[in-house]
Formats: C-alpha cells, structure tokens, sequence
C-alpha cells in the first residue's frame, strides 16, 4: 500500500515539472510589425526595446547591430526579405523588408530638375519607382528617354503629343532685279568657294516708314575706289565687309553675311538701280516647308496609247524655291534651301514637246530671325535670248519683266532673291501687324465692293 502510493506521488510531481517545461518550449507567436522599405546604402535604427535575438533572412541584403534598445539597419543590396526580432519578454516580431535601388524620393527630386524645361512632363513617386508622364514632341521623347535612362527606378511613360504645337516661321521673299554695279555696293562679303546658285545672309531686312544707312559696323574694312573712308562706300559712311568680289557673275552663286542692307536695297530702288519684280510673303511651321514659284507651267501632252487615251500634264518652269526651316527655343533657325532653275530647250523637242534645261542645289544654312539669305546667280542672260524664240515668254509672271529688261539681257543686271525668316508665336510684334494689315486690307476691299457682303 504504502509503495503505491509513493509511486502516484512521484507521478504527480513529474507531471507536474514537466507542464511548465513544456510551456517554455512552445514558440511564440509572431506579431507583424508591417513593411520597411529602405533604398540601398541607408543607415536606419529600429526602436524595439531588449533584445534577446535577431535573425534576417538574407544577410546578404540587410545587415543588423544590436544596441541596448534598439537595432541599427543597414540596407547592403536591393531586393526583398525578412527580419525577426525575439525580445527578452519572450514576444518575437517579424517585419518585411523591401530595399530599392535608390532613395527613390531623391530620384523624384532629380528628373524632375532635369525635365524642368520641357513643358507638359510630371514626375511622381509610385511605390519604388518613379513615374514620367506627359505628352510632348517626338524630339523631347528622345531627350526625355536620354535623360531617365540613368535612373534604373525610372519608368517613363511619356508619349508624344497627337497634336505638337510647333513654332510659326514667316518667310519674307524679294525678287530683285540689280545693276551689276549695284549689287556689288550692297556690302556683302561673298564665300566664292561654292559654286551653282548658293546663299548668303544680311541682317534687319525689315520694311518701315524710312531708312537710315548704319554709320558704323564691326569688324568691318575694306579698300573700295572712291571710299570716304578705308572702309566706306563710294560717297558713304556705311562700311562693307571684307572679300566683296569685284564681279558677281553668273551662273556663280556666293554665300556671304551683310549688315544695314536694308536701306541700301531702298536707295537702289529710289536711284534707278534696283527694281523690285516680286514680295511674296509665305509662312510654315517650324519643320514644315514653303514653296515659291517665280515663272510658270507649260503643258505637256502624252499621245495616246492602246487603251490609254492622251493626257496633259503641267511642267514647272523658272525659279522655285523649297525653304525648310526649323527653329529652336533661341528662335535660332536652319534652314534648307532647294532651288530648282529650269529653262527651256527649244533645240530639244519630243512629239513637240520641248527639252527643259534644269539646275537644282541644296544648302543648309543657320540663321538668327530676322537676318536675310541672299541668293544670286540663279539665272543668266542666255535665259533671257529665248525671248526672241518663244515671245510668251515676255509675259510670265515675275520672269517676264526680267527677260524683257535692257540691262540684263546685255548682262548689266541680275537677278537677287532675298529671303528673311523670322519666328513668330500669337503674341509677337510682327503677327500683331500682320492682322492689322490683314483688317486694314479687309476694311479697303469691303469699301471697293461697296459693302455688299461678299467678304463674311
């Protein structure tokens, strides 16, 4: 009896020490403490309280250093994993750890300095990347993409603009007819390197109430017979620029630069030995092109052919001119320049059609608004002889008065074409004169018609 009940005695007690063992074995449960994200390289410490233990999940990402109440956290790469904390109340919490590249909102701070400049663009913070949104021009689509292609956390969503507003470039043409004489005082140094029909530039060409010749120029010398001075003009004070050649003629074209031609051009007129053939005024935007044609279409016939009956098609004949500009934010402008020159080949004729001799030069020149490119050499006398052959010639547009004049078909005279483009928006001073003389021009022709309601 006694020995039974020593055995349930001792029973009891290992029962009873073994219970709380156990206790103490159970793992306890984690509490979640939530995301950290933190960006490669960052230092961040963790309020926890004592600590008993740490674990990560790859050290190789996110190193630990235990402190008295807290843990320092330092992020070694980018990427996800976890971090467990067992504390001396026996508690354990667990947290994810997501580590970005870079300090993402530093990132934000950094496109959005560099795509200051280009309107429309947004730069914003989403999770742990960096969003570009907008729509702008297919070009800034491409510095855009230059620009955030350094940034690895940078999505860029920009797209291009389905309407791109681009800048207005209005192109003034003059078609002059100039003595020889003349043209040479015009003060335009000439590249003579370049050879067909070429370009030059002259700045302010510009019409106003008056003109006044520049008393002065920079850089400016030159040695002319008869100067006032070592580097005036015959009976001027206006200097000329260096390496003006003595003779311009064509069919030779020179590129050159000219300053205060403006006024000169007019005193040419005014004296008799300039006459103004043509001002057409043309405009397009910025990328776009403008055509110009001085002279005219004469119709070719193709007989007919089995079933093909016979047609007529058009050939363009004389000066045209294709100008490209593109201007930038400066409203500096490149321009591409086409000049086609044909001419007539009476001695060449198929099933009566005749032959056309053709001339065609590309050049691309950087302007300022408002200088002027200056084209010479484009047509010669020899154009002028066939006149006397084909007599409509004499009544072309433009071209005609040319080949009628005196002094050009006895090569005293040629043919200059002045182009000057300028930049222009809704707010500029020349668009704002441009609808004046648009009303003004409206108002005089409601009054020749007599108000009848023919203009809406």
């Amino acid at each position: 009896m006694f020995k039974h009940t020593l055995i349930s005695i001792l029973a009891l007690l290992t029962f009873g020490l073994a219970a709380p063992l156990a206790a103490q074995n159970k793992p306890a449960a984690a509490t979640d403490g939530g995301l950290i994200s933190m960006f490669h390289g960052e230092v961040r410490t963790l309020p926890t309280g004592k600590v008993a233990r740490v674990a990560v999940g790859n050290g190789r990402l996110l190193t630990t250093n235990v402190l008295e109440n807290e843990i320092v956290l330092l992020a070694e790469a980018a990427g996800d994993t976890s971090l467990f904390i067992w504390l001396k109340d026996g508690s354990l919490r667990k947290y994810a750890v997501r580590i970005s590249p870079a300090d993402v909102a530093e990132t934000v701070a950094q496109v959005r300095k560099i795509l200051s400049a280009i309107p429309g663009m947004r730069v914003e913070q989403v999770g742990s990347h960096a969003v570009v949104t907008g729509a702008t021009s297919k070009a800034n689509l491409q510095l855009i993409s230059n620009a955030v292609g350094k940034f690895p956390q940078v999505l860029n969503m920009a797209r291009e603009e389905d309407i791109t507003m681009r800048k207005m470039v209005y192109l003034k043409v003059q078609l002059i007819e100039f003595r020889r004489s003349a043209f040479e005082n015009l003060g335009i140094q000439w590249q003579q390197s370049m050879t067909g029909p070429a370009a030059g530039f002259a700045w302010d060409l510009v019409t106003s109430g008056g003109f006044t010749a520049r008393q002065s120029d920079p850089g400016l010398a030159a040695a002319v017979p008869g100067r006032s001075s070592p580097n005036a003009l015959p009976g001027t004070a206006a200097p000329i620029l260096p390496g003006l050649p003595p003779r311009v003629s064509p069919p030779v074209g020179y590129l050159g630069i000219a300053t205060s031609i403006t006024s000169r051009i007019n005193l040419a007129v005014t004296n008799g030995d300039a006459y103004i053939l043509a001002t057409p005024e043309l405009s397009t935007r910025s990328g776009g092109e403008a055509k110009f044609l001085a002279g005219g279409q004469i119709p070719i016939v193709t007989p007919a052919s089995g079933l093909n009956p016979a047609s007529v098609t058009y050939k363009d004949y004389g000066i045209k001119l294709t100008i490209k500009p593109v201007a930038d934010a400066d409203s500096n402008i490149v321009a591409t320049i086409q000049t086609e020159v044909s001419s007539i080949d009476p001695a060449t004729t198929v099933q009566g059609n005749p032959g056309f001799l053709t001339r065609q030069t590309d050049s691309e020149i950087n302007v300022k608004t408002g200088q002027t490119i200056v084209m010479s050499g484009l047509v010669n006398a020899d154009l002028s002889n066939q006149v006397d052959k084909l007599p409509w010639l004499g009544d072309l547009p433009i071209l005609g008065n040319l080949f009628r004049s005196t002094n050009f078909r006895n090569n005293r005279s040629d043919l200059v074409v002045f182009v000057t483009p300028q930049v222009f928006d809704p707010n500029t001073t020349l668009n704002r004169e441009r609808i004046e003389k648009g009303k003004d021009l409206r108002e005089r022709y409601e009054g020749f018609i007599g108000k009848k309601g023919i203009v809406d």
